[in-house]
């Protein structure tokens, strides 16, 4: 299968999953594991995750796949999924300062649009080549780890920052 293939599919399973995960932890009856990969509250941090944790799944299966093959894969993949995280919490508060509201269709969009941002970002920078590769994929593998964690650590315990706020 090529590499834009896999990123179609990549985009297809994240927004299916991620629209999932939106409602998993209310559907396990609010068990804390579903929590640290579900949304747990209305917060754009805590929808941020809709899009990572279905991005690192396909990023694992891409991995296995063939990127394991690819110099700046861990990169390009970390290079990605910042560009969707920010484009969402970017025109979600664009949107919102001039209407002065959310909407769930605009939002739903939002994700969708950030979705396709981040394997498009992700596709084009595995087209190309880095000028020191192994640093790139060091420095991609540590901020998708960092990332990671801080799913994890302020899923239950954020930080008193608007963007954790519901």
């Amino acid at each position: 299968m090529k590499i834009k293939t896999w990123h179609i599919l990549g985009t297809v399973f994240t927004v299916i999953l991620g629209s999932i995960l939106h409602f998993v932890y209310e559907w396990s009856g609010f068990y804390p594991l579903f929590g640290l990969l579900g949304s747990v509250n209305e917060s754009v941090w805590e929808h941020l995750k809709l899009l990572y944790w279905p991005f690192l799944i396909s990023f694992v299966i891409e991995l296995w796949a063939y990127g394991k093959d690819i110099s700046g894969y861990f990169a390009s993949k970390a290079i990605g999924i910042l560009s969707g995280m920010f484009f969402i919490a970017a025109a979600f508060y664009i949107y919102t300062g001039i209407i002065g509201r959310n909407f769930a269709v605009i939002d739903i969009s939002l994700f969708v649009i950030g979705a396709a941002i981040a394997y498009y970002v992700s596709y084009k920078y595995i087209k190309c080549s880095f000028k020191n590769p192994k640093k790139a994929d060091f420095i991609g593998m540590a901020v998708l780890c960092a990332f990671a964690v801080m799913f994890c650590m302020y899923t239950f315990n954020p930080p008193n920052l608007g963007i954790f706020c519901p």
